[in-house]
């Protein structure tokens, strides 16, 4: 490409640029940038789940696959529960499970796979599209159920006998 081309071709970017931004302010809002940069900083967030041991692994072209129960928001309404996984060169991509969820619910769903699978990726899966079937009637009834639910470790229990070989 020689240099008006070039030229030609930078014209043309920042145009595009231009049209882009003033389509988002005008259909999106003025603060859409701000929305956005929230939007990321909470998905940063969200992401930290990988920072543990995972939850379990799957198979995938005969290479063990880790993942991590999680969330991810979709808007500033809405999230998905579903996995985070292992991909090339360390990263790491979100894969929906259920989706068009509250986010308070899809914590809840995140807290939920995790305790229920015991690193079991079928089961995940199962316990997942079981959820999805549900009519609207039966997810609301289902969450009143899982807001109950104690998601807390379990303490151990205190003794003072000790074993102590001689």
């Amino acid at each position: 490409m020689d240099r008006k081309q070039r030229c030609v071709a930078n014209v043309q970017h920042d145009l595009t640029e231009r049209q882009v931004a003033d389509q988002l302010d005008r259909y999106v809002g003025q603060d859409w940038e701000q929305r956005y940069d929230l939007l990321a900083a909470m998905r940063d967030v969200e992401r930290e789940v990988i920072a543990d041991d995972p939850y379990g692994e799957f198979i995938e072209d005969d290479l063990a696959i880790p993942f991590w129960c999680g969330t991810r928001r979709t808007d500033e309404r809405t999230s998905a529960a579903g996995y985070y996984r292992a991909v090339a060169d360390s990263k790491v991509e979100f894969r929906p499970l259920i989706s068009a969820l509250k986010h308070e619910e899809a914590e809840l769903l995140a807290r939920l796979l995790y305790s229920e699978i015991g690193g079991d990726f079928v089961a995940l899966r199962q316990l997942a599209d079981g959820i999805n079937e549900m009519k609207r009637e039966e997810r609301e009834a289902f969450f009143a159920d899982v807001r109950r639910l104690d998601f807390s470790p379990p303490e151990r229990e205190r003794t003072l006998d000790l074993d102590i070989d001689l």
